[in-house]
């Protein structure tokens, strides 16, 4: 399990990313409202990777 959540983890990392990166809302430090899930789900994918790797 671990391994397909990082994956997800990286893709949503990436995703937003480059959202970010052509985003001037999302580069001023407030979401748009695309910008503002794709935040979302990379924080709660980080989230669980994380806390998967603190329970191993």
């Amino acid at each position: 399990m671990a391994d397909n959540l990082h994956t997800r983890y990286i893709r949503a990392a990436n995703t937003w990313h480059a959202h970010r990166a052509g985003c001037t809302t999302c580069q001023q430090g407030a979401s748009c409202p695309t910008g503002a899930p794709l935040f979302e789900r990379f924080v709660h994918l980080q989230d669980a990777y994380l806390n998967s790797r603190r329970a191993t």
